[in-house]
C-alpha cells in the first residue's frame, strides 16, 4: 500500500464524528459521469430586507415587490418565482442555500456573470455580491471562474477602454486567479466573456491580457473567437432561436469539426422573458420549457455529444426564465434530473429539501446565536456529506456519537468500482485481494468505537481496518457468505480509536464482497 500514502497529502475530504458545534471540510459528491458542470450565476439581484430597496432585476421599469398577493408572492418583473421568494445575492444564508443546492446536485463549480471594477449603476454591488459567493465556495467543496461582461465598459461609457479592461485583469489576477478554488484549465485560469462586445479584435484582447503573466484559458460566445484571435481557447455555446430550433442550434455547433479549440456545452431550461412585460423593450424570442423536458434533451445532448464541459444556462436568470434553481413553477425539477443523468450517488430531492429547511431557519431564528450556531453544524453536515446527521438537528434532535460513511465516498481507493445498490444509493464492488479505499475522519475523543460494516458476497473475505499507512492496524474482521451480492448483512466489531483528524483505511486480505456502508459509534 505504500504507492497510496504519497497521495494522501493532497487530500482534503472530511467525514466528521462530532457531538459539539464544528468546523467540516467538504467531502467531493461521487457521481457516474465525469463531466464538469457548471452553473451561470447571476449576482444582480438586491431584496428591501437584506439590501434595504428591491433592486431593478426585481422591479424592472413597472413592478412593485412590496406588492403581494393572497398566495404571498410579491409582485416581481419574472414569469416564475423563486421557491424562497426574491432575495439579495449578497445575503449570507441565500449564498449558503444556493451553494448547497449546486453540490448537492451534482455540479462542480461557478460560473459568475462578472461586471468587472467600473463604478458605473449597479455594478459595484454586483461585484461585493460575486465575492460573497467566491469567500463561500471553497467551504462547499466547489470551484468558480467568471464571464466577464466587457460590454459593461460601452454601457457605462468609459473613455479609455483599454485601460479599464487591463484594470479589470490586473483585479482578476490579484484577487480571483490566485484561489485554490479557481477553475483551471491546462494550468491557466479559465475566464469566458459574454460575447466580446466591447473588445473585437485580436489587438484589443492582447492589450487587456497583456498585465498578466499567464494569459487565461479564454473562451467567447460561440462563433465568436475570431474577435479574439490566438488569445481564444474556444467558444461556449448559449441560448438561442430563430427559424432554427435551439437544439439543432446546439446539434451543429457540437458536431461540426473545429479546430479552435475547446467547446462548452450548454444545458438549459427554456427562455421566456420578462422585458416587454417590464418595460425593458421587447421580448427577444421564446424557447418554451415543455415542463423540464427542454432541461433535460438539452443535458442529454451535451453528454450524448461527449461535452466534457458543460455550463448550466443560467442558474438564476429570472429575467429571461432561464433559472434552474427551485421555483414554485417548476420544483426542484431541473436539479433531481441533473442527479439522475450524472449518477449522483446517495442524494435526491429529500437532501435538497434539507437546504431549503436549513435557509428557511436561518430566517426564522435571525438574531439567535444559539439557533444558528445549531444551523452553522447542520451546514458542516451537509458539506460534508452527513445528511442524516443534518435531517436530525434540523429536527431538534441532537447530533450523535455516531456516524454512517457511504462506502462509495472514499476519497483515494485502488482496485475498486461502485455500482448501483438494492437499498439505494450506490455501493462499492469488485473488491479483489489487495484493494483498499481511505475516507477521512475525525473522531471526538479516544475510545472504544463499535465499527459496523453494510456487507453482501457470494465468497466471503476479510477486512483489515487500520490508519492509512497501515500503521497501526485496528484489527480485522471476516465477511461471510451472504448468499447474494445485494443480499447485505451488517457485521461489526470493536476497536480502540485515536480522537482527531485522520485518514482511515480498509484493506482487503482476501476479497469477493461487496461494501454499503461503514459506521463508527463512541462506545
Amino acid at each position: 500500500m505504500k504507492k497510496l500514502f504519497r497521495l494522501l497529502g493532497a487530500i482534503a475530504a472530511l467525514g466528521v464524528i462530532a457531538p459539539a458545534y464544528a468546523q467540516y471540510n467538504p467531502v467531493p459528491v461521487q457521481k457516474a459521469a465525469g463531466n464538469k458542470i457548471y452553473a451561470h450565476l447571476m449576482p444582480w439581484f438586491e431584496s428591501k430586507e437584506y439590501s434595504g430597496y428591491w433592486g431593478i432585476h426585481w422591479t424592472m421599469a413597472n413592478k412593485n415587490p412590496d406588492s403581494v398577493d393572497a398566495s404571498g408572492r410579491r409582485q416581481i418583473a419574472a414569469h416564475y418565482y423563486p421557491l424562497i421568494g426574491p432575495y439579495a445575492s449578497g445575503d449570507p444564508d441565500l449564498v449558503e442555500y444556493q451553494l448547497l443546492l449546486m453540490k448537492l446536485s451534482g455540479i462542480d463549480g461557478v460560473l459568475i456573470d462578472w461586471p468587472g471594477t467600473t463604478n458605473a449603476f449597479d455594478y459595484v454591488r454586483n461585484r461585493q455580491n460575486s465575492e460573497a459567493v467566491i469567500n463561500k465556495i471553497n467551504q462547499v467543496g466547489l470551484q468558480f471562474a467568471v464571464v466577464y461582461e466587457d460590454h459593461n465598459l460601452t454601457l457605462a461609457n468609459v473613455g479609455d477602454k483599454l485601460a479599464q479592461g487591463r484594470n479589470d485583469m490586473a483585479y482578476l489576477r490579484d484577487n480571483y486567479f490566485n484561489k485554490s478554488s479557481h477553475i483551471n484549465i491546462n494550468d491557466k485560469p479559465l475566464l469566458l466573456t459574454f460575447g466580446p462586445q466591447t473588445f473585437q479584435n485580436a489587438n484589443d484582447w492582447t492589450n487587456v491580457f497583456s498585465v498578466l503573466p499567464t494569459k487565461p484559458y479564454f473562451l467567447t460566445l460561440w462563433y465568436e473567437h475570431g474577435e479574439a484571435g490566438a488569445n481564444s481557447q474556444g467558444e461556449y455555446s448559449w441560448i438561442y432561436q430563430d427559424g432554427n430550433s435551439y437544439i439543432n442550434h446546439l446539434t451543429n455547433f457540437y458536431q461540426n469539426a473545429t479546430n479552435y479549440g475547446m467547446k462548452m456545452g450548454a444545458a438549459a431550461p427554456g427562455f421566456n422573458a420578462y422585458y416587454a412585460e417590464g418595460g425593458w423593450g421587447a421580448n427577444p424570442f421564446v424557447i418554451n420549457h415543455n415542463g423540464t423536458n427542454t432541461f433535460k434533451s438539452t443535458l442529454d445532448l451535451a453528454l450524448n455529444n461527449g461535452i466534457q464541459h458543460i455550463q448550466l444556462a443560467t442558474w438564476n436568470d429570472y429575467g429571461e426564465g432561464s433559472m434552474i434553481e427551485p421555483t414554485r413553477e417548476f420544483g426542484y425539477g431541473f436539479l433531481t434530473y441533473l442527479q439522475q443523468r450524472l449518477g449522483v450517488s446517495g442524494l435526491g430531492q429529500a437532501e435538497l429539501e434539507l437546504v431549503h429547511e436549513l435557509y428557511q431557519q436561518r430566517k426564522r431564528h435571525k438574531g439567535n446565536a444559539t439557533e444558528q450556531a445549531r444551523l452553522n453544524n447542520v451546514f458542516g453536515y451537509l458539506v460534508s456529506l452527513q445528511t442524516n446527521a443534518a435531517r436530525n438537528l434540523l429536527n431538534g434532535t441532537s447530533p450523535t456519537n455516531s456516524i454512517q460513511i457511504e462506502a462509495e465516498n472514499y476519497t483515494v481507493m485502488n482496485g475498486v468500482q461502485t455500482e448501483a445498490c438494492a437499498e439505494g444509493g450506490r455501493n462499492v464492488g469488485w473488491i479483489d485481494a489487495g484493494d483498499w479505499m481511505v475516507w477521512d475522519i475525525n473522531l471526538p475523543s479516544n475510545g472504544n468505537y463499535r465499527v459496523e460494516y453494510r456487507v453482501a458476497g457470494l465468497s466471503g473475505g476479510s477486512i483489515r481496518l487500520e490508519r492509512a499507512g497501515a500503521n497501526p492496524i485496528y484489527g480485522t474482521i471476516n465477511v461471510p457468505v451472504t448468499g447474494g451480492w445485494q443480499h447485505w448483512q451488517t457485521i461489526a466489531h470493536t476497536v480502540n480509536l485515536s480522537a482527531g483528524q485522520q485518514q482511515i483505511a480498509i484493506y482487503a486480505p482476501a476479497g469477493g464482497y461487496n461494501i454499503n456502508w461503514i459506521k463508527f459509534t463512541k462506545l
